[in-house]
């Protein structure tokens, strides 16, 4: 008896037209022309995807960060590891423009294609919220500027750090978590870019 609105959810959707998703078989995908993954960064920054980056607080993340963005820009190896030479965009929310120009000039950074988004101009660097009531989630003008700035400058990997001051949700929500991660995934999609977070 627990089942009928089930059932009855799943008979309305056949018959009101819905287009079933597209579906390829495994011959089909075995015979698909794919290209190698290609990195950014040898083995360690795919094209295209989200991947973080994780340690503990103080670890030095934000400068491996900077030192990662000079060597994509400049086709400088990373580590010894190759790159893939490309524009890199990186919203640093941690320290002020201040701070980061210090680090960079420590570090004798100077690519043109290396950009640091402007401090001052993120009020809040929180890119998504979601709704108490419903757990919607609502991306943020922070983000709109974000994806507004990628269309702008069209880099091949964008930085933002650090991933605690970028997400409004609970980090224990597996919903929330979940769409903060998938509309980042699509903007790696939509821009043909990598975030690193």
């Amino acid at each position: 008896m627990d089942d009928l609105p089930a059932i009855a959810a799943i008979q309305s959707v056949k018959e009101d037209g819905t287009a079933p998703f597209r579906t390829q078989s495994f011959e089909q995908l075995a015979a698909r022309p794919v290209t190698e993954m290609r990195h950014h960064i040898e083995g360690l920054l795919p094209e295209r995807c989200l991947v973080a980056l994780y340690g503990a607080g103080s670890i030095g993340k934000t400068m491996l960060c900077i030192q990662m963005a000079e060597a994509i820009a400049t086709g400088q190896s990373f580590m010894e590891l190759k790159t893939i030479q490309g524009p890199v965009l990186a919203m640093l929310s941690e320290d002020d423009t201040d701070e980061t120009a210090r680090r960079i000039q420590r570090l004798k950074g100077c690519s043109p294609d290396a950009h640091v988004i402007e401090f001052s101009d993120v009020e809040d660097p929180c890119l998504m919220q979601f709704q108490s009531y419903s757990g919607t989630p609502l991306p943020t003008q922070t983000f709109a500027r974000l994806e507004s700035t990628i269309k702008s400058i069209n880099p091949n990997v964008v930085m933002l750090d650090p991933i605690g001051f970028l997400f409004g949700g609970n980090e224990n929500d597996r919903q929330a978590v979940s769409a903060f991660c998938r509309s980042l995934a699509n903007l790696c999609a939509r821009y043909d870019c990598t975030i690193l977070l």
